[in-house]
């Protein structure tokens, strides 16, 4: 039985559950006289999930790229990302590492294609007119931004960058009366 890699730690529960998954399946498929072996390389998620919305891709290549090494160097014949949002880069990583990668919206479309959907989506990053939207910088967007799916990385960066400046601005008023709950107003009449 091949030795099977996976580049963890970017979605903790997705690694929990396909460790989990596989040594169920193959256990099953092998009538319980076999299990895997299994070696998780973690990464450190924040690190990955800041170059994600920097849009520092390739930083994120070259640091996904050391992981999938480092299990190619411990003898795993078959590799996977456990995060969905990482195989933005999957090419990338190929192309550094020669690795035979398993794309899982790769195996997941071409499933639901073979079982005969029509119309398929994953959840993921927000998407953007040039661009994605991670899900840190979407909840820091203004609630009244509504034009989000034609925005540009740019005007997204300049919208973020606003709210930043007008949060800063909201220390220095002392408001008098509140509106709302959850999405408020602040009146400061002085």
């Amino acid at each position: 039985m091949k030795k099977i890699g996976l580049v963890g730690g970017t979605g903790p529960e997705s690694t929990l559950m396909y460790y989990k998954e596989l040594n169920s399946r193959i256990d099953k498929i092998k009538d319980g006289k076999a299990m895997p072996d299994i070696v998780i390389e973690s990464v450190d998620f924040r690190k990955a999930w800041d170059y994600v919305c920097a849009e520092r891709y390739d930083l994120l290549t070259d640091y996904l790229a050391e992981k999938v090494t480092c299990l190619q160097n411990s003898g795993a014949e078959v590799i996977s990302l456990t995060a969905v949002t990482m195989h933005l880069v999957i090419d990338g990583i190929i192309a550094k590492t020669n690795a035979d990668l398993i794309s899982i919206p790769k195996a997941v479309c071409n499933e639901a294609l073979s079982a005969g959907y029509k119309k398929i989506g994953l959840l993921g990053n927000k998407k953007l007119e040039d661009g994605n939207l991670c899900k840190d910088c979407a909840k820091k967007l203004s609630p009244f931004f509504s034009d989000r799916k034609n925005s540009t990385v740019e005007e997204i960066k300049k919208q973020l960058q606003y709210r930043q400046e007008n949060e800063a601005q909201l220390k220095f008023i002392n408001p008098d009366k509140t509106f709302g709950v959850g999405r408020k107003v602040y009146v400061d009449t002085a």
